[in-house]
């Protein structure tokens, strides 16, 4: 699967298995690919991110360039912070795809806030950088 292709499918599979999600948090979102696919199906995202102002600024000029280009007017509403500083209790999903070190913080937010979630992860990298049970990854 190529690597823009895997936002449209992941898009679809929160639609298809998350049909009353209409609020989602996209942590770890970065450049809102994500987020801007969920539109398709109604969906609003919002990216949860704490990345640079300067990273966030020559992200949101490419995206904005090629959603203008297609003839697309959609904006995406950004958060920048990191998500423990950020209230979840409006959503209806957490969602996030190759979120690296965000993995373990949207699984204990899902819970914390009692909110379904989805992660396709890369990689898991536990705060404790060592092998966790599912209790660990829940409490």
């Amino acid at each position: 699967m190529g690597a823009s292709s895997r936002f449209k499918v992941f898009a679809k599979f929160i639609r298809s298995n998350f049909p009353n999600a209409k609020l989602v948090a996209d942590i770890a979102g970065g450049s809102g690919l994500l987020s801007y696919e969920l539109e398709a199906y109604g969906i609003t995202g919002v990216v949860i991110d704490p990345t640079s102002k300067d990273t966030r600024r020559k992200v949101r000029r490419g995206l904005r360039r090629s959603e203008v280009s297609a003839g697309d007017t959609t904006r995406i509403r950004r958060i920048h912070e990191l998500v423990e500083n950020v209230d979840l209790s409006d959503y209806d999903l957490l969602v996030g795809l190759h979120p690296d070190e965000a993995t373990e913080t949207i699984i204990k937010s899902a819970v914390q806030y009692a909110k379904p979630f989805a992660v396709i992860p890369c990689c898991v990298m536990p705060s404790t950088r060592g092998k966790m049970s599912e209790e660990a990854w829940t409490n």
